[in-house]
């Protein structure tokens, strides 16, 4: 059986500084512009703040439909955002509710901010970083399909793989293998 996997071109164009001396400035601009590429919507281009005040590609790329420019604050909050999740990743009671009273704003003025800045609501989002993560376990084949659902907060197998193959097009059977 053939299986076809539905892809979607994303992207997240950062610059960084480094944190602390420990942290480098690849290692930290890697992550955002990962965070910023899971925040895009298909087919789009996110660039973050910093870019844009060092370049002209605002100018170059501002009639372009696919480009979307991030504000210093869309940035904090995506990054605040995307923290809480990943720190409750595996926490199946993790919920809208959680995520609105850990970053401490209303359940309504969460899924304004996060629709804008991630192009979704927080429901969906927190299911693709949870399905995203499940990805790389399960690329890593070190965990089998019941420790990877707990992993990434399912703590049924089924419904887990339900949910892969509605994200990715393909059953978590197809990749463990």
């Amino acid at each position: 059986e053939n299986a076809e996997w539905d892809t979607h071109f994303k992207m997240g164009l950062c610059g960084s500084q480094p944190l602390t001396e420990e942290e480098g400035l690849i290692e930290n601009a890697l992550r955002i512009g990962q965070r910023l590429s899971l925040a895009a919507d298909n087919h789009e281009i996110l660039v973050a703040n910093l870019i844009k005040k060092m370049s002209d590609i605002d100018e170059i790329l501002d009639s372009d439909e696919s480009v979307r420019f991030i504000t210093v604050s869309e940035e904090k909050f995506l990054n605040t955002l995307l923290d809480i999740v990943e720190k409750n990743i595996s926490d199946r009671n993790f919920s809208v509710k959680s995520l609105s009273k850990n970053i401490g704003v209303s359940r309504p003025q969460l899924y304004r901010k996060t629709t804008s800045v991630a192009g979704r609501s927080p429901n969906r989002l927190i299911r693709d970083i949870r399905m995203k993560r499940a990805l790389e376990l399960l690329k890593e084949k070190q965990y089998n399909i019941s420790e990877i659902s707990m992993k990434v907060g399912y703590y049924n197998p089924s419904y887990f793989s339900k949910c892969f193959q509605e994200q990715y097009g393909i059953s978590p059977s197809k990749i463990a293998t």
